[in-house]
């Protein structure tokens, strides 16, 4: 406590108010050639403007820098991951899936991209889904909305509805979908099951309010703590869980932080590269 009032003392001495010395530390956080480079841009604009701008991205590197730190902490505890957990493997989920036994896999949850032209994988995804998944056992996933309707009607022709879930997002996130001139607040959760029906051992709530996005790795990340009721409704310890759209890792980690085993396909070098820095094993 002494140190940090006399370091607020003296930054009263230098006329340099607490607010201002915030700022500046988060200049701190700017990779070098980083700084250079906004430097040069800034030269080109209204001092205010550039002022403003550096302490916005001092901002967003500290927050990336803190994640990344918090990342590395996790994967050390990767290290010691139980025995007969395959993590990911590179490929489309169709090839990675092939030879999998039928009825080998406990439960899905994934979350497929959303557009158009993807409305073909989620065919091969529900196909696929009915011979691997074990009798009763669930495919969980998140959608998007616009082909809400048709992606409902692809599942369905090979595993029977179960349920929706809501997942809200934070009020100050709302994205925007322009072609139709919509502020969306939620993302749809389905859920499938392979016959025959049996009710789930967990009661759940289908209304979750997330906890805010996590964007840091890649645009289309989601947040681990918004897939824990998820895990806990649909699957049990012990159970293998497989995401076939693994991405930056978020569901694999999830679930093996829940005492299950999971494995993954993905077919993005990049992606895969994270999923390597987030320390999960990779079969290529």
């Amino acid at each position: 406590m002494g140190f940090l009032f006399n370091l607020k003392t003296s930054l009263e001495k230098l006329g340099i108010g607490e607010k201002q010395s915030q700022r500046w530390q988060l200049l701190t956080w700017i990779p070098d050639e980083q700084f250079e480079q906004e430097v040069a841009k800034g030269q080109k604009k209204e001092f205010l403007i550039a002022k403003k701008n550096f302490y916005s991205l001092g901002e967003k590197c500290k927050i990336k820098s803190e994640r990344e730190a918090k990342y590395k902490k996790k994967a050390k505890a990767f290290d010691k991951l139980p025995s007969g957990v395959e993590a990911i493997k590179l490929g489309r989920f169709q090839d990675v899936t092939k030879n999998f036994a039928d009825n080998s896999i406990d439960a899905i949850v994934t979350d497929p991209p959303y557009a158009k032209e993807y409305l073909k994988d989620w065919l091969d995804l529900a196909r696929i889904a009915k011979r691997i998944l074990k009798p009763s056992g669930f495919l969980v996933s998140y959608s998007g909305t616009n082909y809400l309707d048709r992606v409902m009607r692809i599942l369905g022709r090979y595993l029977s509805y179960y349920w929706q879930s809501v997942l809200l997002f934070q009020p100050d996130t709302h994205p925007l979908f322009h072609p139709k001139k919509i502020f969306y607040a939620y993302k749809p959760v389905l859920i499938y099951q392979k016959e025959p029906f049996k009710v789930s051992k967990e009661w759940i709530c289908d209304v979750v309010c997330g906890t805010g996005q996590e964007k840091d790795l890649h645009g289309w990340q989601q947040a681990e703590s918004d897939l824990e009721h998820l895990m806990k409704g649909f699957t049990e310890p012990n159970d293998l869980v497989l995401d076939p759209f693994a991405g930056t890792g978020t569901f694999i980690i999830q679930a093996i932080k829940m005492g299950r085993k999971a494995k993954g396909a993905e077919i993005d070098d990049k992606m895969i590269e994270t999923c390597k820095k987030r320390g999960l094993s990779i079969h290529e």
